[in-house]
């Protein structure tokens, strides 16, 4: 009988050949094959294949998994000749990467390699320079997303002067000098339509203002007084609305029946606008994606963004305070209408089930398209067909049950191309705390985690190739 450490050889050496280089140095390096003459020449082999496939990678642009080899040739023990060139390769073409990604205006992405570069050594000059132009460039968004645009122009300038041969540090300095002036412009606007009471005007104005600056508060603000003096005529005109018939045409809609009651949805809607938002609402803004807003309660509510009675999704539309009510009802959801509502083209007058594509109709033109992208997750996404916006604004709507997807698959909750892994936020058991799952290591407000970690309400995560943040609402 082969004695043990033979067979364990003869494993490394079958993973060595496959090309499973990880698998046989990982097998190498165990007691007691590690002892033995044989087992140390194919380390050897092995670690030189690792190098020589690193070096191939680096030449290639695949940086990440450059440096995963070089990781594995270090676990390995030693200091081969050829480690030297592949540490250097990987250094300047992650440095080239980190430019390239600066010019496109994509800030976490850079930082999140030039951390990969710092585990391997400390930085140079030239390298710490622009780490510190990426902070600079993220504060700056940061700023502007609030409306301080003279703070985020300087730290633009600050960019501009680490790192001149980056035209994009100028280029978005000049960009929010003029933003600032049209800025500066809609708020005296804006001041004068509310001084006035010229509630359509101020609304539009706020609007505008948001575009600039999504997180501008006086806007927002503003914004929602706006709405409640403009909405309480749209909501006394809803009321005497299409509810008051009786019998609808639903054209064969498929779990969607005539209310033999006729007032069941009048009652719901006076239950319905007595409630309040659930504190745990967010957005989750995802660098170079987007903005969603997440609502992870069994009981959405839909309508009018008025501040004395909340929902968990306004739309600045023509809406009553509570305009249709979804409910998450164990795997699948209901629909419940509670003013004028369409399913798929046919009215509403009772709860009806809602299914992967179906097309819903709010008021008079908010048009949603109600999906399931994952089929091992219960949360679905709202998406606008029409040219309606949330407050605050964001892409799309998140109606979060116990897991949320984030990653480059088609079937993602959010889409995120240029991710290399997926990122899943979930509540793990009977728990409120939200947690991050990814594979490796990354970080939730600077401190590092492997695997998972919590979230906080306002936390930000960053791994190798992905940021986003929390913002409690």
């Amino acid at each position: 009988m082969l004695q043990s450490w033979r067979l364990q050889l003869r494993e490394a050496e079958q993973a060595y050949r496959e090309g499973r280089l990880g698998e046989a140095g990982r097998l190498l390096r165990q007691p007691p094959l590690r002892e033995f003459l044989p087992a140390r020449r194919l380390l050897d082999k092995v670690a030189k294949k690792l190098v020589r496939r690193g070096r191939e990678q680096a030449a290639d642009g695949q940086t990440l998994a450059g440096w995963r080899d070089l990781e594995a040739v270090q676990s390995l023990g030693g200091e081969l000749s050829g480690t030297g060139a592949l540490r250097h390769d990987l250094v300047e073409r992650t440095l080239n990467e980190v430019v390239d990604y600066l010019a496109a205006g994509e800030p976490h992405t850079a930082l999140a390699r030039l951390d990969k570069l710092a585990a391997h050594g400390p930085l140079d000059g030239h390298a710490r320079r622009l780490r510190q132009a990426a902070q600079n460039v993220r504060e700056a968004r940061r700023l502007v997303r609030r409306g301080q645009f003279a703070r985020a122009g300087a730290e633009f300038e600050t960019a501009a002067s680490l790192c001149p041969e980056i035209k994009f540090f100028e280029q978005a300095r000049r960009q929010c000098a003029t933003d600032a002036e049209t800025f500066r412009q809609r708020i005296q606007q804006l001041h004068q339509q509310v001084g006035q009471s010229r509630w359509s005007e101020a609304l539009a104005t706020a609007e505008e203002l948001l575009t600039l600056a999504p997180q501008y508060q006086p806007a927002i603000e503003t914004r929602q007084r706006a709405w409640e003096a403009v909405g309480m005529h749209l909501d006394i005109s809803s009321a005497a609305g299409s509810f008051g018939r009786s019998n609808w045409n639903l054209g064969g809609q498929s779990g969607a029946r005539p209310n033999p009651r006729g007032s069941g949805s009048m009652n719901r809607m006076h239950h319905a606008n007595e409630l309040t938002t659930p504190e745990r609402r967010f957005v989750l803004w995802v660098d170079a994606v987007g903005g969603y807003l997440v609502c992870p309660a069994d009981e959405i509510r839909i309508g009018q963004p008025l501040t004395e009675r909340r929902v968990d999704v306004p739309i600045l539309a023509d809406l009553s305070r509570v305009q249709t009510v979804l409910h998450r009802d164990g795997e699948g959801y209901l629909i419940e209408p509670v003013r004028a509502t369409r399913l798929n083209g046919h009215p509403l007058e009772s709860i009806a089930p809602l299914r992967d594509g179906d097309l819903l109709e709010l008021g008079q033109g908010v048009r949603l398209r109600f999906s399931r992208p994952h089929p091992l997750s219960g949360t679905a996404r709202l998406d606008f067909l029409s040219r309606h916006r949330t407050q605050p604004a964001v892409d799309a709507v998140l109606l979060m049950a116990e897991s949320c997807v984030l990653g480059p698959a088609a079937n993602s909750h959010v889409r995120c191309p240029d991710w290399s892994s997926e990122v899943v936020l979930f509540h793990p058991g009977q728990s409120d705390t939200l947690f991050a799952r990814t594979e490796g290591t990354f970080e939730i407000d600077g401190k590092p985690h492997t695997g998972r970690g919590p979230l906080g309400r306002n936390s930000h995560v960053a791994g190798e190739d992905f940021s986003f943040s929390l913002e409690a609402l």
